[in-house]
């Protein structure tokens, strides 16, 4: 199962047309879900949380998946809409089965104050209620997804880029040759690269500003030693970081250092360090690459992108299949959603 929660829109989409909500969902996730079961939270006056699961787990277990996730989204929403994205226009088979894990679903939401208002199965371009369970109103395959509203056509007009597109723009980067050979030359420390990460994060330079020097201590930072202490830095300042770097060997990772979800984090600075990641990749291998796509998996699932997490961390196993890093990040990962992304308040401003 690959958990993913996007934040709020204030878009005023239709409900009621697959087709908006089919827009609504690609362009909150990055891309058009498929084999997927997304729960969209609503509050009044606009949509909330938006939860994407995989949609074979989430017809064997909906209970479980209603017990899980209902509570949470009833701390700030009335009701939610339950879509189901199948590679194949609906039929008989496909609802049928879908509709009793809906029917789970519906029960346990209503329990906790969120009832389904709306839901549909969407595939093959066809769109059909699953909350209608009369084939002579209802017929299958259902009606042609389309067209949608000026709304979602707005919504629509600048497309985000897909997860691996994503992926791609850290893997695929090209580095300067000049630059890599004064970086190899260059002897730094991590205790620097973290005050180099804290003066990004601040937004008082950019990786892309510095000299090949700052950017090799940047890559110390990015050590097996330092690396937790990265995201401290980042979200809570050097102090933290500092303080991260004296704690006891077993409260460095970083489910210690990230699993603490009180007040809305400065997204600016996560963004910052995102930014700085992907100057830094070219320039990157072995370990420090792989630090440095665990820290990436980390900020993803922070942002409660499922997907992304997922290729951030496959690729730093590619590269350093015993990562300390990576194994902590794909720990956190598979065990939870993010708690910043669960409450509409703390959750990442989707752009």
């Amino acid at each position: 199962m690959t958990p993913s929660v996007a934040p709020s829109t204030s878009t005023p989409l239709s409900p009621s047309n697959p087709a908006d909500l089919l827009a609504l969902a690609t362009k909150i996730f990055g891309y058009t879900p498929t084999d997927s079961l997304v729960v969209i939270g609503l509050q009044p006056g606009s949509t909330g949380a938006f939860l994407r699961l995989d949609l074979t787990t989430a017809l064997k277990r909906p209970a479980r998946i209603a017990d899980s996730y209902a509570p949470t989204l009833a701390k700030s929403h009335e009701a939610c809409i339950v879509l189901t994205f199948t590679p194949e226009a609906p039929t008989a088979e496909t609802s049928n089965k879908t509709a009793a894990a809906l029917a789970a679903l519906d029960q346990r939401f209503t329990a906790a104050g969120v009832p389904v208002v709306s839901a549909w199965q969407i595939g093959g371009g066809y769109a059909r209620a699953l909350d209608c369970p009369h084939a002579e109103c209802c017929p299958y395959p259902g009606q042609p997804v389309g067209p949608v509203s000026p709304a979602a056509r707005e919504l629509l007009a600048e497309p985000a880029p897909t997860p691996t597109q994503e992926l791609a723009r850290y893997t695929q980067a090209t580095p300067d040759a000049h630059y890599a050979e004064q970086i190899a030359q260059t002897v730094a420390s991590g205790s620097e690269g973290l005050q180099f990460f804290d003066a990004v994060a601040a937004g008082e330079t950019t990786a892309e500003e510095m000299t090949a020097a700052e950017l090799a201590g940047l890559l110390a930072g990015l050590d097996t030693h330092h690396a937790p202490a990265v995201i401290a830095t980042t979200v809570e300042g050097l102090s933290a970081g500092l303080t991260v770097l004296t704690a006891r060997p077993q409260v460095t990772g970083v489910p210690a250092v990230a699993s603490t979800y009180g007040t809305a984090p400065n997204w600016e600075r996560i963004d910052r360090l995102a930014a700085a990641l992907a100057t830094l990749a070219p320039y990157s291998e072995g370990t420090t690459a792989a630090n440095l796509y665990a820290l990436m998996g980390w900020i993803s699932f922070a942002k409660g992108q499922g997907t992304l997490t997922t290729l951030f961390i496959d690729h730093a196993k590619s590269l350093d299949p015993r990562n300390r890093l990576t194994e902590d990040a794909a720990l956190l990962s598979s065990r939870n959603v993010s708690g910043w992304a669960q409450r509409p308040s703390t959750a990442y401003p989707h752009q």
